[in-house]
């Protein structure tokens, strides 16, 4: 059994979703992952799957804070602007 599991699934990766995974294996179980750690963070979550809906909406939340930070962060810069008196060469 080979299972595939890359970071952008661990969103819907819990304790329950990856027994399922690894029971499937009747011999041996391969697991595949671009970070090891992480995904053992999530499948030490009890809990039940989450749909589709469910999903989006957490990912479409953390896409709303990494925006209201990223607008921040350009208001700091602007307001820092602003404060430095800069000169023109002649």
């Amino acid at each position: 059994m080979i299972i595939s599991q890359p970071a952008s699934s661990f969103p819907a990766s819990n304790e329950k979703q990856f027994y399922v995974s690894v029971s499937r294996g009747r011999e041996n179980v391969s697991i595949y992952t671009d970070d090891a750690e992480d995904l053992l963070s999530h499948v030490e979550k009890h809990g039940d799957r989450q749909g589709a809906t469910e999903l989006i909406k957490t990912e479409f939340s953390k896409t709303i804070e990494i925006e209201k930070e990223i607008s921040r962060e350009i208001k700091r810069e602007i307001e820092l602007i602003k404060t430095v008196d800069i000169e023109p060469d002649i």
